[in-house]
């Protein structure tokens, strides 16, 4: 397993949280289902909404077929540009 760690920096659901961290949505809905996913410390089951300075753990499986990266190329107030890749 791959241990990724997320700290928040501003208020949202979960899972907006985590596919915007590089990890794709079906996968982290996986992860949920799974309970694959802690908020500091704590193994949760549902997309609960999280607060700023909590810190996200996710378990990330080595070797995953449908698991999905982005890398953010560009961003602003409109427009977001990234590179995906497995």
């Amino acid at each position: 397993m791959i241990k990724k760690e997320i700290i928040c920096k501003k208020e949202d659901k979960l899972l907006n949280i985590i596919s915007q961290n590089n990890v794709s949505y079906q996968t982290a809905n996986k992860l949920l289902r799974k309970k694959d996913i802690k908020i500091d410390g704590k193994k949760v089951s549902k997309n609960e909404t999280v607060y700023p300075f909590q810190k996200i753990t996710l378990y990330l499986p080595e070797i995953e077929n449908n698991i999905k990266f982005f890398e953010n190329v560009y961003e602003d107030e409109n427009i977001l540009i990234v590179n995906k890749f497995k």
